[in-house]
């Protein structure tokens, strides 16, 4: 008996196909993008001017990137920020991000809850949507991760008078995750049941966004809804 992997065997059973470069060369520019030089100039929703589209423009890097802006200042005579301020906020931003896409992914979810009569023919994209939260939740936990093997309870110390009365509890985000996965105030302590409403999203977009998200059937509810 013959080895299947043989050269000769190899070549009887796989036939010899004509590559047609030309189709390989435009579907790599579907990838990569043609010629900048060659890029339509189209306009964006959020400019008055135009602007050529490329992957800077496309993701607002320029924005994003230049949101980051240090407090701190170092013992150092150089007068730069402490070094690990730096990526304090870089850590934050992206749990932002995150944040910004788990609530796209919860929000899509109670919409097909909310919208239609429940139909098994959604489990597919509904399971598929939770996975993604389920990955996601998973980076933030590996985000932890980063901070507290990185970096010292000291060296935040360094520059934590810097960033005073900024915390983490005041994560907007953060709150409307907990009130549209079902986690309401009315399952807070009782002295904490308007603690965010009236004392930390005091701001008018925000504290209607808070008031939204508790008003709101949560995905906790909307399940339990599917097996009444």
């Amino acid at each position: 008996m013959s080895c299947p992997y043989a050269n000769n065997n190899i070549q009887k059973q796989i036939p010899v196909q004509n590559i047609n470069y030309t189709e390989g060369r435009n579907a790599l520019d579907e990838i990569i993008g043609p010629d900048p030089d060659e890029t339509p100039v189209v306009p964006r929703k959020s400019h008055t001017a135009k602007e050529t589209l490329n992957y800077i423009t496309y993701l607002g890097l320029d924005q994003l990137l230049s949101s980051l802006s240090c407090l701190s200042v170092s013992n150092e005579s150089d007068g730069k920020p402490v070094h690990d301020e730096h990526f304090f906020i870089i850590l934050h931003q992206a749990f932002e991000l995150w944040f910004k896409q788990f609530i796209f992914e919860i929000d899509s979810i109670r919409e097909v809850l909310i919208k239609t009569k429940y139909d098994e023919t959604q489990n597919v994209l509904i399971i598929s949507r939770l996975v993604r939260c389920v990955k996601i939740w998973q980076i933030l936990i590996e985000q932890l991760h980063l901070l507290e093997t990185t970096m010292t309870p000291l060296t935040f110390l360094s520059f934590r008078s810097y960033v005073t009365p900024a915390s983490g509890f005041q994560s907007l985000q953060f709150r409307l995750i907990e009130n549209k996965l079902g986690l309401t105030d009315k399952l807070r302590q009782e002295y904490k049941q308007t603690y965010f409403l009236n004392k930390v999203f005091t701001n008018g977009e925000q504290n209607d966004q808070l008031r939204k998200s508790i008003d709101e059937q949560s995905l906790l509810q909307l399940i339990e809804v599917m097996y009444v």
